[in-house]
């Protein structure tokens, strides 16, 4: 009688990228300039736009495959890949075998298990293939690969001069608030002209993990009377 055996091969894989957040913010006021009298109230209004940018790089895939040999008899010599989106991956450490120039031999009765590692270039492709040959013979195990991101800067705090603004977003943001000023009634404040000029200045600051990210700042000003112009008046 003769008994013929075949390996048989199983493997895990696991993945890991950065998703890496970017923030930056604009500010805007509406409208940019006005024209009022003593004692008047202009109004205008400041918005704050936040905008999320997302990245994923340095991708890295690791896991072992594990390959037994049935035979109580005789050793077992395979030849070795691993492949990743046409991307053969690098084979480690090997216990309970022998790797040696992409042969890896286990003996009689043995399991060996093999570690590998791999860095494609995108998350394109789930499915991890080891493929072990025996006199031309395929045995290949799969495995999808459970992808685990590290988020770098996932969440930002968006802060404003004017607005007690102190807000926590994970996304793009966008906020619109009402604003005034209210013209001096002193017309010691007016001077010989009977004008002044004021200019209202806001700054909004997004930050992530108490770092900066981006700051923005944008001004309105308004042009101030005394009392109205004769033609005005009638």
């Amino acid at each position: 009688s003769i008994t013929c055996y075949i390996p048989s091969v199983s493997k895990d894989a696991a993945g890991t990228y950065d998703e890496t957040h970017d923030w930056t913010v604009e500010k805007s006021v509406t409208p940019t300039s006005q024209s009022a009298f003593a004692g008047d109230t202009v109004d205008f209004d400041w918005t704050v736009t936040v905008d999320e940018t997302v990245t994923e790089g340095n991708f890295s895939v690791t896991g072992s495959i594990t390959i037994t040999n049935p035979n109580p008899e005789d050793a077992l010599t395979v030849a070795l890949t691993d492949n990743i989106n046409g991307s053969s991956a690098t084979i480690g450490s090997c216990t309970g075998g022998t790797f040696d120039a992409g042969n890896l031999t286990i003996p009689p009765g043995g399991t060996a298990t093999c570690d590998y590692s791999a860095t494609p270039i995108d998350r394109s492709t789930s499915i991890n293939t080891a493929t072990a040959v025996l006199n031309g013979i395929s045995f290949i195990a799969t495995d999808p690969i459970e992808w685990t991101a590290n988020v770098i800067r996932g969440s930002a705090v968006v802060t404003d001069d004017q607005y007690p603004l102190n807000e926590t977003i994970s996304d793009d943001y966008s906020n619109t608030y009402d604003d005034g000023y209210t013209c001096s009634s002193n017309p010691a404040d007016y001077g010989t002209s009977g004008s002044y000029i004021h200019t209202e200045d806001n700054t909004a600051i997004v930050s992530s993990g108490a770092v900066e990210q981006d700051r923005d700042s944008a001004s309105t000003t308004c042009l101030l009377y005394t009392s109205p112009s004769p033609r005005d008046r009638t």
